[in-house]
């Protein structure tokens, strides 16, 4: 269920006064007079969803609404690609990372920046490539849901990469235990 007016964790916002990121609430850690910006990504994650882009701006908060549609359906602002899927992955996988971090503080993979691509033209499946996430539409009608709509499927595709970028890669043969 789509919570209204929560805060996006570690997202880049531009500011007047150059970039800045939210803490681990989604507060700015200054205040700003001015237009700002966000386009969910951020030191840990970076959305890229197939309906379009996602660029949200205003000034004060940034509410990327809420939406009753799947797939490629907005609630009309912050872009094509403000989709269900694009708020949803940015936020659990954001909270996937911190709190592997907080076991894992030196892994060089968690520091980096993670691509989730969201809504591929497909159905029914989810996927790690060895470098990216990478998540499917619903396929009508309504036999799969998105799977990019779906927490235990970003947690458990995001346990692949961590499974190949830990201490012993693939120590899970085929991997789906670990994941």
């Amino acid at each position: 269920i789509e919570q209204p007016d929560w805060p996006m964790p570690f997202s880049n916002v531009n500011t007047p006064g150059g970039v800045v990121t939210t803490d681990a609430g989604g507060n700015l850690p200054v205040c700003v007079d001015g237009s700002i910006s966000t386009s969910l990504s951020g030191p840990f994650m970076v959305m890229s969803d197939n309906c379009g882009a996602v660029n949200l701006s205003g000034t004060g908060s940034l509410d990327f609404g809420v939406s009753a549609g799947t797939d490629c359906v907005t609630p009309g602002v912050g872009g094509a690609g403000n989709t269900h899927a694009s708020r949803t992955g940015f936020f659990e996988l954001n909270q996937l990372k911190a709190m592997a971090i907080g076991h894992l503080p030196t892994n060089f993979w968690l520091q980096g920046q993670l691509l989730s691509v969201m809504n591929i033209p497909q159905a029914c499946n989810a996927n790690w490539n060895g470098s990216n996430i990478n998540f499917f539409r619903s396929s009508p009608p309504n036999f799969c849901g998105n799977t990019g709509e779906l927490a235990g499927v970003f947690d458990h595709e995001w346990g692949h990469g961590m499974d190949n970028n830990d201490a012993n890669p693939s120590i899970s043969n085929p991997g789906e235990g670990i994941a």
